[in-house]
């Protein structure tokens, strides 16, 4: 490393010479990143959500590149092109495992209404038809015997 010629400042590696470093508030890229540039997440992004127009039964319909990607994959798979299939069964398995996986406390306050009214009411008949089957067996009848 070297000095300044007074003995107080080493240069080197990471320590550029004082007089050529950024001046304060000054920035070291001043053009910078231009405004509205995208990267490119965003950009795949605003290409599979373009809308296409499909036909279907007929009858024309407007759906994403995403949901046409997807339907084609699906479509080929049934058709029985292995390299669709292996492309498409992982990613079901994913979504199922997403769905099992999923929290109750994702459900709404009017579906846990309905699903606690359903076990009140069917909670007395299990409760009675358990109630049937462990009754005790019944005792045979005595002969009527006639007076």
């Amino acid at each position: 490393m070297t000095k300044r010629r007074d003995g107080s400042y080493d240069v080197g590696y990471g320590k550029p010479p004082v007089n050529s470093r950024f001046q304060k508030g000054q920035s070291g890229n001043p053009n910078g990143r231009p405004r509205g540039s995208k990267n490119l997440a965003t950009i795949v992004r605003q290409a599979a959500n373009e809308r296409v127009t499909i036909v279907v039964k007929g009858k024309q319909r407007s759906i994403t590149k995403l949901e046409a990607a997807a339907k084609q994959l699906a479509n080929k798979a049934a058709q029985g092109d292995l390299k669709a299939m292996q492309m498409l069964l992982p990613q079901l398995a994913a979504l199922d495992a997403t769905v099992v996986a999923q929290p109750l406390d994702v459900i709404a306050d009017d579906d846990k209404a309905v699903m606690a009214s359903l076990m009140k009411r069917f909670a007395p008949n299990s409760a009675a038809d358990g109630a049937k089957k462990k009754s005790s067996p019944r005792k045979p009848k005595k002969p009527k015997t006639g007076d």
